[in-house]
């Protein structure tokens, strides 16, 4: 079992309304830290949609792309820049558009299921307005059928279905061990995410609503593979990662961590 990490597969930007900092702060504060690898995966920006506080406007993906780019050629000697974003499936509507972006200068997507459309809005998967039964069995399709569409890297906190499900129960198992044997089978990492850690209200304490254990004990009595996702939103962040409680998080549960991330163009 690795004792520490060297790479930031999941880091997002100002961009998406709900972060802070420029780009290159985020860079200089990885190689501060002594990482390797940073990807910048910022909430996908839709064509025909908008989303404030969730996602950039459509505007602001040249300028995204440019910064990155420019980024991986300033730093190119001191640490691995990627250019990615984390994404919905959204029943495969955008599945032509991610096939386009990774054509051209993205290195790779990871899936991030937080919201679904209905009636062409944005609805959380945990709306109090719905059946959490009957959206837990969307999340989970969406999710199987997002990770066989070959077009993401990773599935970024394949457990996140607990921040809004009330209580573990056989519906939890029966799509964690789909999820999980589904990455099995493809050979694609689950991410243990640190998301939640970050929140103030969760500081100091260690019942985050991910990771689940109930989901990592299955995970590693199956060794699917796990990659730590540090989902950052501002430099600080990086900087101050509890990586050692995660580390012996996988440890205590015999998960199959990985120390690098196969980026593979589409």
């Amino acid at each position: 079992m690795s004792k520490s990490i060297d790479y930031i597969y999941h880091n997002h930007t100002y961009r998406c309304g709900h972060a802070v900092g420029e780009d290159e702060e985020y860079v200089l504060a990885a190689i501060e830290k002594g990482y390797k690898i940073i990807s910048f995966t910022d909430h996908v920006m839709l064509p025909d949609k908008v989303q404030p506080g969730m996602r950039g406007n459509f505007e602001l993906l040249e300028g995204y792309v440019s910064s990155i780019k420019s980024l991986k050629e300033k730093y190119k000697d001191q640490i691995q820049i990627y250019l990615g974003f984390e994404a919905e499936w959204f029943s495969g509507r955008y599945k032509d558009y991610y096939k386009k972006l990774l054509s051209t200068d993205f290195d790779y997507f990871i899936l991030g299921e937080h919201c679904y459309l209905i009636n062409e809005e944005f609805e959380w998967y945990g709306s109090p307005y719905f059946d959490k039964g009957e959206t837990l069995k969307l999340y989970e399709d969406s999710v199987i059928e997002a990770m066989e569409s070959g077009l993401f890297a990773y599935v970024a906190h394949p457990d996140i279905f607990m921040q809004w499900y009330p209580l573990w129960d056989d519906k939890c198992d029966k799509v964690a061990r789909h999820i999980i044997d589904k990455a099995i089978e493809l050979g694609m990492p689950l991410e243990l995410n640190m998301g939640y850690s970050y929140r103030k209200s969760y500081l100091n304490r260690r019942d985050y609503p991910y990771p689940h254990p109930r989901f990592w004990k299955i995970a590693g009595e199956k060794g699917v593979k796990v990659v730590i996702g540090l989902d950052t939103h501002a430099p600080k962040l990086i900087r101050n990662a509890d990586t050692a409680w995660f580390l012996n998080f996988a440890e205590r549960n015999n998960l199959n961590l990985i120390d690098r991330l196969t980026i593979k163009k589409v």
